[in-house]
This record gives structure tokens, sequence and C-alpha cells, in this order.
């Protein structure tokens, strides 16, 4: 159904159940069979046909609304051979066929709300199911206290008679404590389903043990308000059947824990009572059954607690991503080794990880993380086959304990290559320091502090290494391609380190400067001789092919993933600050600081230089060309510190007993007229 006809049918359902109610108070005996007889059963036949229609239109949940409508349709079947068969007789037999069709109400809606429990809260912890389990109890314990117990002393007759009286109050205390089990297991958060479920049954439950009592005592009178009660319980399962389905939210602990102790206290006072006066036997079969659940709920909370501890004291010295034991467990574990618990002398290791920040720069964090347990794995394997143990000291920090043995140093190798990783583009390695425990520390701390200053100290060492073998190799094949190309970015170098220096760089980038203007030439490598040594001025085709250069020199040098940040400057190094250069056309700051710093130093180098066709500048006219283009060309300030540099006393001396020479190489920061 469409919400429109949803609503017109429920304003249509509640005006007539209104009228009849109504009726039932003010005018009772008014158009008797119009609202006795016609309304009231149209008020059951419709609750009928709403229940169906939702079964037959909407293929979720089903079975469980077609078993509901099998209930409503058992009641409305009874209620109309009540109608038709006894209306206008003198003596109704009891029971008779009618109640029949009542009593077949029961087992179709118990087949209804177990179905909808598996639909819907079927997925609940053992927890859950005992808090509603003891809800469920307790309800059933108290309602037969105080609906069957006096139903009990007031039925009386034949055998027929009084079970069928019992039948509907046992009925109805069943589904009721099935619909508090699950408000309970639900965390007293049902939904509107389960709500409008509740409060029909509910008002039937009402209904029917009023009726059996006044039947019981000769007082039920037909046509009151009483009579109003059926009607509005099967209306308000019929529309428990249309109420949209939402998600449970998740229950705090503590609604949790109230639930069981007050349906508990429930269940023991419905035992005290029996002490006093004595209760049915379902009643009595309801307590029991809700104090062995709770004696089931308490046990499993014992469990479950001692399992959330377990775990947080697993979760509070476990690194979460990697599984590894954290710092913590680490100083644990020295602590112990230094407190004498372990005998045998061992090593502590701390590695490093050399590459990760540029792959996870480059990959993204998830990626990262990825890679960081694959790496865990394989350490934590290799680790265990000699009796070890593996931690993650934090971001890319790892650290292992090993026991002292003579083929330590060749399981600390293992374990670096188990921390490496190469592929397209990237490469991963692990630097190292190791300690001797207790030999060379006295205390945990010590030994992280010794094991951390070893670790940096190789992880330096390794870097500038790794640098300087990449600078060399390219260099190289610099120098082989044209070794003027070498001498050139030689001078380059050391004019762009001064200069860096004098702009008080960090030592990073001063030494990442220093690279850029070794190696911001060795894309030229990749230049054609044709080009490269041309006598004359090249044309436009010549120079587009020429400035491709700095473009080929950043491919080339981020070839080494040491060298990354230097080829970022290298591209950038024939950019101008007006943004007319090239490739990418930077402005400004946008453009490197170390980048400015090689361009200014490129630039005097190449007009300080004897070439094929233009003759070299003196470094004063050189100095005098590069402040008339600052603010074009080149950075104002990198021209000021540079030109302190060239001025100064020892660096001057030294540019005046440099013979300059031939260097056949184009820069278009000369070639181009100066703005």
């Amino acid at each position: 159904m469409a919400s429109s006809p949803r609503a017109y049918l429920a304003f249509v359902g509640g005006t007539a159940w209104l009228a009849f109610a109504i009726h039932a108070v003010a005018a009772p005996g008014v158009a008797w069979g119009f609202f006795n007889t016609g309304l009231y059963n149209a008020l059951i036949v419709l609750a009928c046909l709403v229940c169906l229609a939702r079964a037959v239109r909407v293929r979720a949940e089903r079975a469980a609304w077609l078993a509901l409508a099998a209930a409503l349709c058992s009641w409305t079947a009874g209620d109309l051979y009540y109608a038709l068969a006894f209306t206008d007789s003198a003596a109704v037999p009891f029971p008779s066929w009618s109640d029949a069709g009542y009593l077949g109400f029961y087992p179709f809606a118990s087949v209804s709300l177990a179905l909808l429990v598996r639909s819907r809260v079927g997925r609940l912890s053992a927890s859950a199911w005992l808090d509603g389990l003891v809800a469920g109890f307790g309800t059933a314990a108290v309602g037969a206290g105080i609906v069957l117990a006096p139903l009990l002393r007031a039925t009386h007759g034949p055998t027929a008679a009084v079970v069928t009286n019992l039948a509907y109050p046992i009925g109805d205390t069943l589904l009721i404590a099935l619909v508090v089990c699950v408000f309970a297991a639900s965390g007293w958060r049902p939904g509107s389903t389960w709500l409008a479920i509740a409060a029909g049954l509910v008002a039937s439950t009402l209904a029917d043990t009023l009726y059996l009592t006044q039947v019981a005592s000769n007082s039920y009178v037909e046509g009151t308000l009483l009579d109003a009660l059926w009607p509005a319980g099967l209306l308000l399962l019929a529309g428990a059947a249309w109420q949209p389905e939402r998600r449970r939210r998740v229950r705090r602990q503590s609604q949790a824990l109230l639930a069981p102790g007050l349906f508990g206290l429930a269940a023991i006072a419905t035992g005290v009572y029996d002490h006093f006066a004595q209760v049915n036997a379902f009643a009595a079969a309801a307590t029991a059954a809700t104090l062995l659940c709770l004696m089931a709920r308490a046990a499993v909370a014992m469990l479950e607690n001692r399992r959330l501890l377990r775990q947080s004291q697993h979760e509070a010295v476990s690194d979460a991503l990697t599984g590894l034991g954290n710092r913590r467990k680490l100083t644990q574990d020295l602590a112990r080794v230094f407190a004498g618990a372990q005998t045998s002398p061992g090593l502590l290791a701390l590695f490093d990880l050399d590459g990760f920040k540029n792959y996870n720069d480059r990959f993204g964090h998830p990626a990262g993380d990825a890679i960081l347990q694959r790496l865990t794995v394989k350490l934590d394997s290799l680790v265990a086959t000699v009796g070890g143990a593996a931690y993650r000291m934090g971001g890319d920090e790892f650290c292992v304990l090993l026991p002292l043995a003579p083929d330590t140093e060749t399981t600390l190798a293992q374990c670096r290559v188990a921390l490496s990783e190469t592929g397209d583009d990237f490469a991963i390695s692990a630097s190292c320091g190791s300690v001797a425990l207790p030999a060379e520390a006295s205390a945990p701390e010590q030994a992280l502090r010794l094991a951390d200053q070893r670790l940096y100290a190789s992880k330096n060492s390794n870097r500038i290494s790794a640098l300087s073998q990449s600078k060399d190799v390219l260099v190289r094949v610099l120098a082989e391609r044209q070794s003027m190309l070498a001498a050139h970015a030689g001078h380059v170098a050391d004019l762009a380190e001064l200069t860096a220096r004098r702009l008080g760089l960090p030592p990073q980038q001063v030494a990442e400067t220093r690279l850029a203007a070794e190696l911001h030439d060795v894309g030229k490598a990749a230049i054609p001789d044709a080009i490269l040594n041309k006598p004359g001025p090249l044309d436009e085709n010549e120079w587009r092919f020429m400035r491709r250069h700095s473009l080929i020199g950043e491919r080339i040098v981020s070839a080494a993933p040491a060298l990354s940040s230097v080829a970022r400057i290298i591209r950038s190094s024939h950019e101008r600050v007006d943004g007319r250069g090239y490739p990418d056309g930077l402005s400004g700051d946008d453009i490197p600081l170390t980048a400015r710093v090689v361009a200014v130093a490129d630039a005097f180098d190449a007009m300080t230089s004897r070439r094929p066709y233009v003759e070299p500048k003196t470094a004063a006219d050189a100095l005098a060309e590069l402040r008339r283009c600052a603010g074009t060309q080149f950075d104002p300030v990198v021209v000021s510190a540079f030109a302190e540099v060239v001025l100064d006393g020892a660096v001057a001396e030294a540019l005046s007993r440099c013979a300059p020479e031939p260097a056949p190489q184009r820069e278009e920061r000369v070639e181009l007229p100066h703005a």
C-alpha cells in the first residue's frame, strides 16, 4: 500500500472504532444491531484485510505477516460464527465452535511472533537473549499470579469449560511474555512494530480477562466499553504489519543489567507470595524458569567480564594495526630481562623503515597500512623460529628481542630482509641498531636509548651512502656524455651550496640544493649533439626540444627513491618568478626556494663560462645582469644573497683563478631577451 491509502485506512478504522466506543459509553442501547453487530464485525474484518494485504503486497517478512493474518482471520471466523449462531439465542453453549476460532488465534500468533523474532532480532548475544528470557518468564510468573489465579478460583463446571476458560489467559500471558522478551532482548528499543503488537496484545488480554471474570460471576453485559477492546487489539495488530522497520540501536550496559534485575525481583516477589497464598502451577513454573535464567545470566556476565578483561589487557600491550607487542609490552619484557627472570643473554634490535614515508605519501595511508601488515607477518614468523619476540614501537619503527646465539647477526640480517620490499617506483628497506643484554645496558631505558642512537647512526650512514652512490652514478653518466657538463655542474653546485647557506636554509635543504645543482643538467644526456653543440642560436623547434631536459632530468633522478625530493627541484630549476619559465609556468613562491637558488647559480656560471657562440662575461657584469633581471627572471632575495657570496673575498679570489673553459651547453635563461 502507498502511504496515502495506509493513512486513509488508519483514519477510517480509528474513526469507526471511536464511534463504536462512544456508543458503548454514551448510548449502548441505541441502534444495537448497527453498532454491536454490523460495525463491530466490520472493524475486525477490516483488521484481517489490512494484515493480509501487507502479507500479499510486500515480500519482506511475508511468512510472519501471513501467520498473523491467519491468527486474525481465525479470531474473526469465531466471532462471525458467534454472531450468526447465537445473537438471538437465549442459551449459548460453552465451549462452542466460536471458541475454536478464538483459540486458533494463539498458535498462529505465536508462529508469527517467532518468525518476526527470527527476522528482526535473531543476531543477538547470549546475554541479550537471557535478558529477554528473564523478562519473559518474569512477566509470565506475575501474569499467571495476577490473571490466572482469580480465574482459577472463579471457574467451575465441566472440564471442557474450565480448560477453555483457562486457555485464554494462558495464551494471552504467553504472547505478552514473548513480546516482553523481545523488548528486553532489544534493549527496550523494539521499534514501532513491536510497540503496536504489544499494545494490541495488552488490549486483547485485558478484554479476555475482564470478560472471563464477569462471565464467571454472571456480571457480563454485552455492548459495553469492554467489547471495544477486542477490535482495538485486532486493529493495532493489523497496523503493526505496516510499520516501517528501523534498525535497532545498540543498548548501553547499564540498561542491560536493569531489566533482569527488575524482572528477577518480580519473580522473587511471586515466590515469596506463594509462601502466604499458594499460586498456581503455571506461575510457580514461570518463577522457577525466571530464577534459572537469572543464574545463567549471572554466569554469562561473569564470562563476558572475564573475556573483556583479557581483551583489554591484550589491547593494552598490543599494536592495533599489526597485532605485535607495543612499546608497553617491550618495556615489560625488558624489565623481566633486567630483573633476572630471563637468565640467558639476549639482543635488543631496533629497526626503522627507509623509504616508507615516500611510499605512504605516494600510495596513501591504506596502502601504507597494508604493507606494514605484510612486513609484520614476515618479521613475526622469522623471529618466532628462533624463540624471539617482535614489537611495533609506532609508525615505521619495529623492535625484536632475540636470544643471543652465534648466528644472531645472520638473524638480524634476515630481519632486515623481512622488513624490506621493492616494487614499481618504490623501495623499502630497514636500518638497524642493536644492543647486547645485559652486557651493554643495565636498565630498559638505557638499552632503548643506546639502540636508538645506533639505529640513527646506521640510518644516516645508509642514507648518505645511498644519496652519494646514486648521485655519483648520474654525474658519471653526465661526464661520459659531455665532460664539460660535469665540470659546469660542479661549479654550479659550489655556488648554490654557498648561497643556500647564506640564506640560512636548514642543513637538509642545503644538501638537497647542492645535489640538485650537480644533477640539474642530467636530462641533457638525452639531447642530441646537433642541438647541444650547435654553434649558433637555436630555432624555436630546437628550443622546444631543449626545454624538455628538466622533465627528462626529473624522470632520471626520481628513479632513485633517495633522490625523489631532488628530482622535484630539478624539474623547477628553469622556472621564472614572473611565470614565463618552464615546464610548469610557476611563479613567485610557488617555485621551490632551492630551485630558485640553482637557477641563479646556473645562470651566473653560464654567463661567466666561454661558450662557442658568445664571449664570457666578467663576474661583475654577470652580477649586474642578475640584478637587472631580479624580480622578473630571478628571485631578488636569492640574487642579493648570491651577490654577497660572489663578492666574498675568498670566493672572488677562487673565481678569478678559475680559467673559463668551453662549455658547450645551452641555457634558455641567457638565450632569451631579458624582460
